[in-house]
């Protein structure tokens, strides 16, 4: 057994056990109450990718909504595979020291933004406002768990990404598309229905304006 991805096991177990833990989100925002079932299959392919060294046609993947300075807006990106305005993301690597620098790596990939001016957010501490640490776990960075078929490509077969969802600001706003990108372009988080039919997309938005706002109108979830 590899050491660096038994690491990446525990990694994967403990944060998707966090988010499976935590109930910051009401039913609205989660999927159907089907949680618990993601979590297993989450737990499942980890072990088969990581312990067992399996081969699966099914890959982990991480997505970042990517925050403006004043998080008012998040980058999204016009992907020339799927066509379709979607967060930024991608696999996570092996050699990725770990799922977190996993994340910022392709944040700053896809976008030309550099990696120190990102930074990853804890929804829970995001939730409990500025200055309190309470409670605070080094494992609560998970925003949302996302299973989906990717269709049949060239020479690769359908197959399905599990994908570990973040939150990120960035800390400035300047960015060029990478080449699997025609454009980026930072979208009103309040402008959830025009960014195309993906519901993961949509749901990640309005999970962000919960968490910016949920502490002060808890429950209230603004559909416009």
């Amino acid at each position: 057994m590899a050491g660096a991805n038994y690491d990446h096991y525990k990694a994967v177990v403990a944060m998707v056990q966090a988010y499976e833990l935590s109930s910051i989100y009401p039913d609205e925002l989660e999927q159907a109450g089907t949680t618990r079932v993601l979590a297993r299959q989450f737990y499942d392919l980890a072990y088969q990718i990581y312990v067992q060294g399996a081969a699966t046609p099914h890959h982990f993947t991480v997505t970042a909504l990517v925050l403006s300075p004043d998080r008012r807006q998040c980058l999204l990106g016009f992907h020339k595979k799927c066509q379709q305005w979607i967060p930024l993301g991608g696999h996570l690597e092996t050699t990725d020291v770990s799922v977190y620098a996993g994340v910022l790596r392709e944040v700053a990939e896809e976008s030309g933004l550099d990696m120190d001016d990102l930074q990853l957010l804890s929804p829970q501490h995001e939730m409990a406002g500025p200055g309190d640490d309470s409670g605070r776990h080094q494992h609560d960075y998970l925003m949302d768990l996302d299973i989906h078929v990717i269709e049949p490509y060239q020479q690769e077969p359908a197959h399905e990404h599990y994908d570990l969802r973040f939150m990120v600001q960035a800390h400035r706003m300047d960015m060029r598309p990478s080449a699997e990108l025609a454009q980026l372009r930072w979208a009103q988080l309040s402008d959830v229905r025009h960014w195309g039919e993906d519901p993961s997309t949509h749901r990640l938005m309005q999970k962000a304006r919960f968490i910016l706002g949920g502490a002060r109108q808890p429950g209230h979830i603004d559909s416009t």
